[in-house]
């Protein structure tokens, strides 16, 4: 008997893990070991002879709860969560295993505990980060058929504008529908944005002349009882980024910060380079080890609570009121940067402000030199054969009459099985084939595309979708490419692709 107390007593001193006895009478501290000593930042002679709560380590109601009852009643406790309170005031949740001791003249507990704040966290972002891959994968189908749909409007709208002879209430009316409908296609572009894994084309971006450039718009939009400013060292890295979507980012933070100081502030935007190493990514899923650019975007204003900051990126989440706001900015912001292998932490206390943190890989490229845009081609004169193919009969319909219009022949097919058929039927040349990318019949526009140039060498094709570019690429479409165009799409963007892929 003696030899097995003797082995207790080692085990209980060399255990890592805090362990204690607790008189299950009286609550008081009968030992504690030395990682327990560790863990709370005490003494023993501070410890041993007090209860849990006159040391202030945690709720006694709650302790007699989920570790006392059960234990006294017959019920072992193992792997139960309880709250304590170390001596720096940080609350800690630990992981309690406990069982009876009988000391002879008393009965203890023996209480084990583990420290597993940080993997409750680290579960928590993953849950969240799941949660947002399903909410993704979502929003995905969603702005798919939107796309269609608004594609419809915009083009019926275009078609009656340009019929002319309309009074100026129905004018306006049409242009009222084209507008809204230009704001819808926006949305649905968040929401692609949001689902995407990978960004548009990056290339190496100097953020320091990207965020100097953009805060002269974020400055118009704050309005004058906002001070923005910035600060960016002349030697920051370049990152791999894609521009548009970077000042995307820029501009949807500073709009929430700017809603979130009704009284006006100060918002500053700051940009430093960082090496993450394994303790620091240790502490956010989404982080990795490396060298990054932290953009920072930091407001005072009425902040968040923990509540919010819990669903801050979650699409058509917002605490603003009906018709202030869709709950996509920050959701597009989140879905942005995580394409560009980063990822964005948050800081927010109710009315102490938010600091956006943002990271961005830095780009091994060497800076590329920036060039504007090419201008569009004029419009020529649009005259050949179409082969328009297209599953979704409204839009396809509205497509031949828009083409139509513009002096082209259209041959119309809703799938590829038909195309092929009706291009083998057809006596005369086709110029170019108008083919959405998937499609119900067993072949999808690449596919139909493939067969089609097998006997038709010349055959010019452009391939049109409403898919975001995961889809696209799992398809072997290059959203960047020249014969491709995005839905929903005007009639104007239609003919300038379709007559440069004609010109070529």
């Amino acid at each position: 008997m003696q030899e097995l107390a003797e082995r207790f007593v080692k085990v209980f001193d060399a255990n890592p893990l805090p362990m204690s006895v607790i008189s299950a009478g009286t609550l008081q501290f009968r030992d504690v070991n030395e990682g327990f000593l560790r863990l709370f930042a005490r003494k023993r002679d501070q410890v041993l002879g007090r209860t849990p709560a006159e040391l202030g380590l945690c709720n006694q109601a709650e302790f007699r709860q989920r570790i006392l009852d059960p234990l006294l009643t017959g019920q072992p406790v193992r792997a139960q969560q309880l709250k304590f309170w170390l001596s720096e005031g940080h609350a800690m949740t630990a992981e309690v295993s406990a069982d009876l001791l009988d000391l002879g003249d008393e009965t203890c507990v023996l209480m084990v505990s583990q420290d597993i704040t940080e993997r409750l966290a680290l579960e928590s972002q993953l849950r969240q980060a799941q949660k947002l891959e399903a909410v993704g994968q979502l929003a995905a189908g969603i702005a798919h058929d939107f796309n269609n749909l608004v594609t419809i409007i915009m083009g019926h709208a275009e078609l009656q504008l340009a019929t002319g002879g309309l009074t100026g209430d129905q004018g306006a009316s049409l242009q009222q529908i084209n507008a809204a409908a230009q704001r819808a296609a926006g949305l649905t572009r968040q929401l692609l944005s949001f689902s995407r894994r990978e960004p548009g084309a990056t290339q190496a971006v100097d953020l320091k002349k990207l965020v100097e450039s953009v805060s002269q718009m974020i400055a118009r939009l704050l309005g004058e009882n906002i001070e923005l400013q910035v600060t960016c060292p002349n030697d920051l890295p370049p990152v791999e980024a894609n521009s548009g979507e970077i000042e995307q980012v820029l501009v949807n933070l500073a709009v929430n910060s700017r809603d979130a100081m009704s009284r006006g502030g100060r918002l500053r935007m700051t940009a430093t380079a960082v090496k993450v190493d394994a303790k620091w990514a240790a502490r956010n899923s989404q982080a990795r080890e490396g060298s990054f650019v932290c953009l920072a975007v930091m407001d005072q204003g009425c902040g968040m609570d923990a509540a919010t900051l819990k669903r801050v990126f979650e699409p058509f989440f917002t605490t603003k009121p009906p018709g202030k706001g869709t709950g996509m900015g920050l959701a597009s912001v989140f879905g942005i940067i995580r394409q560009h292998k980063g990822w964005i932490e948050v800081e927010s206390e109710v009315g102490r402000g938010s600091t956006f943190r943002v990271y961005l890989p830095v780009s091994e490229r060497a800076l590329a030199n920036s060039a504007g845009e090419s201008a569009a081609p004029a419009a020529g004169n649009s005259r050949g054969t179409i082969l328009l193919v297209e599953d979704e009969t409204e839009l396809r319909q509205l497509a031949r009459r828009l083409l139509t219009r513009q002096g082209f022949a259209v041959l119309e097919a809703s799938d590829g099985p038909m195309a092929l058929d009706l291009s083998r039927r057809h006596s005369g040349e086709i110029d170019v084939m108008l083919t959405d990318v998937v499609m119900p019949g067993g072949l999808s526009g690449i596919e139909l595309a493939q067969q089609m140039r097998a006997e038709q060498p010349d055959l010019r094709v452009v391939f049109t979708s409403g898919h975001n570019e995961d889809i696209l690429s799992m398809h072997g479409v290059s959203p960047e490419g020249a014969n491709f165009i995005q839905k929903p799409f005007s009639m104007g963007s239609l003919l300038g692709v379709l007559n440069r892929v004609l010109a070529a």
